[in-house]
């Protein structure tokens, strides 16, 4: 049985650009990686390497007919969504509130 989500991989075209929103933006840091052949970056909360990143080749496209439509954090803070909602131009905002005791939000990842 799953009990959770272990990490993300993303493939894209601009990884400096992918990095950086996920660094500046969303306030993970970079760290180790494998040494694999494919240049990429795996991007930390604490200790825990959430999300993989790796350049693609060429174009990106959906992978058999589909896509990522979007993945939700949780957070203890609103200061980074709410800094990337004004710096990014976005629409996007918190979510409903929830009864727990963090904050959750979602923001769109740039397209360029």
């Amino acid at each position: 049985m799953i009990k959770g989500l272990d990490h993300i991989n993303i493939r894209t075209a601009d990884l400096a650009a992918t990095k950086a929103f996920f660094v500046d933006i969303l306030g993970l840091s970079d760290g180790w990686r494998p040494n694999v052949s494919r240049p990429g970056a795996w991007l930390y909360s604490g200790e825990r390497a959430l999300v993989h990143l790796s350049q693609a080749d060429g174009p990106v496209t959906p992978s058999k007919g589909s896509s990522l439509d979007h993945f939700a954090c949780r957070s203890t803070t609103t200061t980074r969504p709410s800094a990337c909602w004004r710096r990014m131009g976005s629409s996007t905002g918190p979510a409903a509130p929830r009864p727990t005791a963090s904050a959750s939000w979602w923001c769109a990842i740039p397209a360029e």
